[in-house]
């Protein structure tokens, strides 16, 4: 996976990534989001609500189907930055998540 990159006016993964058949990505990201939502405490409610997807779209997702879109995965994970989630490289195991640290 590559490194992920964002600024607040657009926050999306390369759309190679987004949008691929793999199995093991797909996987990958769901556990991603699953693990953020957790490290914050919320429900998928909260986080579908806060992402202004719907719940069918978020399960979809964190299940790693292929159903999941990537206009609501990047709203995904734009709600979490903006909670204070951030994405860490990992040497090509994918990316962990950690809360980002305040001064």
């Amino acid at each position: 996976m590559s490194e992920f990159r964002c600024s607040d006016a657009d926050c999306r993964l390369p759309a190679e990534e987004v949008m691929t058949d793999n199995d093991a990505a797909r996987v990958q990201r769901g556990r991603q989001i699953r693990a953020a939502r957790k490290l914050l405490g919320w429900s998928r409610d909260r986080l579908a609500s806060n992402a202004e997807v719907s719940m069918v779209e978020l399960l979809h997702l964190e299940r790693g189907t292929p159903r999941g879109r990537p206009k609501a995965y990047n709203a995904i994970l734009r709600a979490l930055q903006a909670a204070g989630v951030e994405f860490i490289p990992v040497n090509g195991g994918g990316a962990e998540v950690q809360l980002r640290k305040t001064l």
